[in-house]
């Protein structure tokens, strides 16, 4: 018996609270870190409870999948590497070994197909979160937990057709995807579910966009009413401004869906913009956190007013927040710039809109709006 299969067994009928969890692709380079990851899922989480788990790709590995797709021969073998070292590092044997095997058998046979063929090209892309997701559910097995895989045809997480940027078909799939991922948690498994991919009514593996295990957790969230979905990566949540651009730019501890989907659209770091397509009738909440469990909150009822986020793009910058235009103007006030022009979007977006370097002034209003 496993030295946390106690501990996490004997309570699953009295934890009636439900999360959904995303390992980010980030947080799994090395074969010891779905180890770390695994003890802080049960130290964390598991051990209060129920969950369903959602799993990235090993971080690279997307990129590689992609350079097979253009020809990259070098690509194809360093992917075969590495899912067998993995696999050597991890004990990966039994049935997790011959799903390994498929997995490999797979991306040779369509490594030529998929440079012409979308269908083909998906069905490439998806093999890292497939490979991923036998990683992680051998890993937490071997820690003495019941889990179960959960494919995304498992459980009905069906999409439109347009491979490389599909979308679910909601609100059509969420009954499915509810009842399907909690009979599984019901019968006393933890569903682990690879993020990013989902499958069209014809059969065919489709993947979602960049980034989108974050979807598919959500996605989960919503289907299964869930209490949180918790988006586990590699930095402590959402912060005011890129740390590169001001290195004490800091975490925002509470923001609301409106926020959070207006900083997506700016790919502000942390926020995936098609996730926020399945919250507005999500009464959980959203939280992106780091392994120590640092990060930001996002719901329905978090509205705070004052500016959060800090995004620059090419003519200006935005600043969002619900009030953020009264201190913007401050600022700005503060600080003349030549062509400089205030927009207020709305009640939560203002923008600055000026010839000046975005980078340049994302400095000058994170030290007036903030103090750092």
């Amino acid at each position: 018996m496993g030295r946390w299969e106690v501990r996490v067994k004997s309570g699953v009928k009295e934890k009636q609270n439900l999360v959904v969890v995303k390992v980010g692709g980030s947080l799994v380079r090395s074969p010891k870190d779905y180890v770390k990851v695994s003890e802080i899922l049960v130290r964390d989480i598991l051990e209060k409870s129920r969950a369903a788990i959602v799993v990235s790709a090993i971080k690279g590995i997307t990129d590689l999948l992609i350079s097979i797709c253009n020809g990259d021969r070098e690509a194809l073998d360093k992917v075969i590497e590495t899912h067998r070292r993995f696999s050597r590092e991890l004990g990966i044997t039994g049935p997790y070994s011959d799903h390994v095997g498929a997995l490999e058998e797979e991306v040779v046979r369509y490594s030529a197909m998929c440079r012409e063929s979308m269908i083909h090209r998906d069905r490439v892309l998806s093999i890292g979160e497939r490979f991923s997701v036998i990683a992680l559910a051998k890993t937490l097995s071997d820690m003495g937990l019941r889990v179960r895989i959960a494919w995304p045809w498992d459980v009905g997480i069906i999409t439109d057709d347009r491979f490389g940027d599909a979308s679910p078909k909601v609100p059509d799939i969420y009954e499915d995807i509810g009842a399907s991922v909690r009979k599984i948690i019901d019968s006393g498994y933890i569903p682990v579910i690879p993020g990013f991919i989902g499958v069209t009514k014809d059969g065919y593996i489709t993947t979602m966009g960049r980034g989108s295990s974050d979807l598919t957790a959500v996605l989960i969230a919503r289907a299964t009413m869930s209490s949180k979905a918790i988006l586990l990566t590699e930095t402590p949540g959402i912060m005011t401004t890129d740390p590169k651009i001001v290195p004490g730019a800091y975490t925002v501890e509470v923001m609301d869906f409106v926020e959070g989907e207006r900083a997506s659209r700016y790919s502000v770091k942390g926020l995936n913009y098609k996730m926020f397509e399945h919250v507005w009738d999500y009464d959980g909440e959203i939280h992106i956190l780091d392994l120590s469990m640092r990060g930001t909150k996002i719901c329905r009822e978090c509205r705070r007013e004052g500016a959060k986020v800090i995004a620059p793009f090419a003519g200006g910058i935005s600043v969002i927040g619900w009030g953020s235009g009264k201190v913007v103007k401050t600022a700005v006030g503060k600080n003349p710039m030549n062509g400089s022009n205030i927009e207020l979007r709305d009640e939560v977006e203002t923008l600055v809109l000026s010839k000046a370097d975005p980078v340049e002034l994302v400095r000058i209003i994170h030290k007036e709006v903030f103090g750092r």
